[in-house]
């Protein structure tokens, strides 16, 4: 076998340096996670915010898990339910090792009218469901906090 000199890997290496280096499109900036000022409008979040640790929520909806998972199905309804509604600030906190959360509204920019709506609406999409408990005025779970 024959060995390479190292002056026949001198072109090799000087072709491999002078080569650009590949560049990486700019990172995007990570997304805000701090509620929004009381009071102010504003749009549903198309993400849950980051759970703000021993704040009380107008409303927490729990998905629990009895030793088999939680209930795909319910988190899917209350999706849809309240999917769109401005003024609300959505938080998802995470405790549990079977996909235990909760999900926490501050309903603070709605009017009373649509602050009952909207409770309403959370509690029906959940409502036959035995792996779900609804809270009003109750901090959001998550580990993390």
């Amino acid at each position: 076998m024959r060995r390479l000199s190292s002056l026949a890997l001198c072109p090799i290496l000087v072709t491999l340096a002078c080569q650009p280096e590949a560049t990486q499109p700019p990172a995007e900036p990570a997304p805000t996670t701090e509620p929004p000022v009381e009071g102010e409008p504003t749009p549903a979040p198309t993400e849950p915010v980051a759970v703000e640790a021993g704040r009380n929520y107008d409303l927490v909806v729990s998905f629990i898990s009895p030793g088999d998972g939680t209930d795909h199905a319910a988190a899917e309804r209350l999706e849809a339910a309240i999917a769109g509604v401005a003024g609300v600030v959505h938080a998802r906190g995470h405790w549990g090792r079977e996909g235990e959360h909760d999900e926490c509204f501050v309903l603070g920019a709605l009017s009373a009218e649509d602050r009952a709506a909207f409770i309403a609406k959370a509690k029906a999409a959940v409502a036959d469901s035995k792996k779900v408990n609804v809270s009003e005025n109750a901090v959001c779970q998550d580990r993390g906090s």
